[in-house]
């Protein structure tokens, strides 16, 4: 897979053979370029137009890439641009009839642009909060304060009621905490709090809910293919269509890593959750010094182990469906959020005034 960050012999490469290798770029990148499409327009007729003018565009501002920004993050740029000019574009969207959206757009539709994209970039697309921020030439802060009435919006739209109950003070810490971006101090007095507050509980849980992160799955791609979330690289290795059907999911990257497994269902293609979903892990022990243990060969190990937390590495997801003989087809995978462990070792004084 092309990498979404291209160094000065790819540039030079693509220079070389002009558009047919900015094609097979974005050939490679198409699932979230669609997603993020999707957002903005409403048929078939468009999304072609759209890649095919952003194609165009990419290769004429060739000339013009600076090497400082990442290439995807240009290319997302020139698409948002794209994307805006066909939304406004009555002609397009009188020619052809509009299909039947998700639930996902339908709230989407519903947002102010300024949220909307904010909240496509962060959550759809994968960006960077500082690359969003550059992005819609706003401040990080700013950027935050869209994400925040976005997902207020969306919540109303996905049937969640559009009022936040949690403490006011701390709605400014919802969306730093789940990306675990908070400074330190700040999360543990966070942390402290949410122990004690149920509604800043329930905001958070719904809050978590609706940054929900949407992959989709085709068993005729080639696999495999990966995708970022919550910091590190995950990696779709096979979706391979049986009875049952069998998806592999791996991410190797252990150190740093905000967290040891995910929380996700996979939606299929009638737009139902699968009927039966089964899962076997392989995975890694760690100690609070980042020492990895195989717990196949020590067995009686966890006990000694200081502060261990056990990461998955691959794993294997069989699909079947209750109905005898049919096969279960993957539609999309929906990653809602994530589990981690923590230990806290901060001394904290509470007031009992």
């Amino acid at each position: 897979m092309i990498s979404a960050k291209i160094g000065p012999i790819s540039i030079t490469t693509i220079r070389e053979n002009g558009v047919e290798y900015i094609v097979d770029w974005f050939d490679q990148h198409k699932q979230s370029f669609y997603t993020l499409g999707w957002s903005y327009i409403s048929n078939q007729q468009q999304m072609e137009e759209l890649f095919y003018r952003s194609i165009i565009k990419i290769h004429k501002e060739l000339p013009r890439f600076k090497s400082e920004t990442s290439f995807e993050t240009w290319v997302t740029s020139i698409f948002i641009h794209t994307c805006r000019e066909l939304s406004d574009d009555r002609s397009l969207q009188a020619s052809e009839e509009s299909e039947p959206r998700q639930d996902l757009f339908k709230a989407l539709d519903q947002l102010k642009e300024y949220e909307k994209e904010a909240v496509v970039l962060t959550y759809i697309k994968g960006i960077s909060q500082e690359d969003t921020a550059h992005l819609l030439q706003v401040s990080v802060e700013k950027m935050k304060e869209h994400l925040f009435s976005g997902i207020q919006s969306l919540r109303k739209g996905m049937g969640y009621g559009s009022r936040f109950n949690g403490c006011k003070e701390y709605h400014k810490n919802y969306i730093d905490y789940l990306e675990r971006t908070l400074d330190r101090s700040k999360k543990v007095d966070f942390e402290v709090h949410i122990y004690h507050c149920q509604n800043c509980q329930e905001d958070l849980a719904a809050f978590q809910d609706v940054m929900l992160k949407t992959i989709e799955l085709d068993a005729s791609r080639g696999y495999p293919q990966t995708f970022e979330y919550a910091g590190s690289t995950i990696s779709i290795d096979k979706v391979e269509i049986g009875q049952p059907t069998n998806i592999v999911i791996s991410n190797h990257e252990i150190e740093n890593r905000a967290y040891e497994s995910l929380q996700f269902n996979i939606v299929g293609e009638d737009e139902n959750e699968t009927s039966s979903m089964e899962m076997n892990s392989e995975g890694v022990l760690v100690d609070k010094n980042g020492i990895k243990y195989d717990m196949n060969e020590n067995p009686g190990s966890y006990e000694e182990i200081e502060q261990p937390r056990y990461f998955f590495s691959v794993l294997n997801i069989g699909l079947q469906s209750n109905n005898a003989g049919e096969k279960v087809i993957p539609k999309r995978m929906e990653v809602y959020g994530y589990n981690t462990t923590k230990y806290l070792d901060d001394v904290v004084k509470i007031s009992l005034e």
